[in-house]
């Protein structure tokens, strides 16, 4: 294992953050463990060759930043719904198709889907009423709709 960056106990915003970056796949139960018991949580498993998103990650519900870019991922997991506390979505550089119409993004600032396969802007983003930031570069998306003005 190599380059673990494991920062615990670093302060964010008045608040004790568990910042973990997961480069190997060996270590991504760790890794949810950890981020399990934090109170505010900063969770990467970038580069990690994951091709899905472990069940566990409903457990990290407080999770408010989350790195999964650099894997093989194709689509995202129901359990993504329990993630209500996400502020940061970084899925760059996957595969992934489409996200499903189901996922509710309340909280979000920032969502990259840079480096993907999408075909067009997944319903999910127009109801991220929070998204400051919105990466899209570098997928297949042909045109955008009306709903695009919603967004600020």
């Amino acid at each position: 294992m190599r380059n673990w960056g494991n920062t615990l106990g670093r302060e964010k915003k008045g608040a004790y953050v568990c910042e973990l970056k997961m480069e190997k796949a060996n270590a991504i139960k760790l890794a949810l463990k950890t981020c399990k018991k934090s109170n505010n949580a900063v969770l990467d498993l970038s580069n990690s060759e994951l091709t899905d998103v472990p069940p566990k990650i409903k457990e990290c519900s407080h999770v408010e930043e989350l790195y999964l870019y650099g894997n093989k991922l194709s689509t995202l997991p129901v359990e993504f719904k329990k993630l209500t506390c996400l502020t940061t979505l970084i899925l760059s550089e996957n595969n992934i198709r489409e996200i499903p119409p189901a996922m509710s993004f309340l909280k979000l600032e920032v969502f990259d889907l840079r480096h993907n396969k999408l075909t067009e802007i997944p319903d999910v983003v127009y109801n991220c009423t929070t998204l400051k930031k919105l990466y899209l570069r570098q997928n297949r998306i042909q045109t955008i709709g009306p709903e695009i003005a919603k967004l600020k």
